[in-house]
């Protein structure tokens, strides 16, 4: 009787145990997850910041083409 009893609170605490290292994995995983996405969307951030540059100098070029046209 004592033995089982014994057993069973060791499962228990095993039990518990497994399970925390499993949400800590999930959290690991979550912040990860995050992470990428906050990386990303620097990423995207950067590119579009880019891609508005690269539109001005286009734009400012053309007007000058332009302007060099009239003149």
């Amino acid at each position: 009787m004592k033995m089982k009893k014994m057993m069973m609170m060791m499962m228990r605490r095993r039990r518990r145990r497994i399970m925390m290292m499993v949400m800590m994995m999930m959290m690991m995983m979550m912040m990860m997850m995050m992470m990428m996405m906050m990386m990303m969307m620097m990423m995207m951030m950067m590119m579009m910041m880019m891609m508005m540059m690269m539109m001005m100098m286009m734009m400012m070029m053309m007007m000058m083409m332009m302007m060099n046209k009239i003149k």
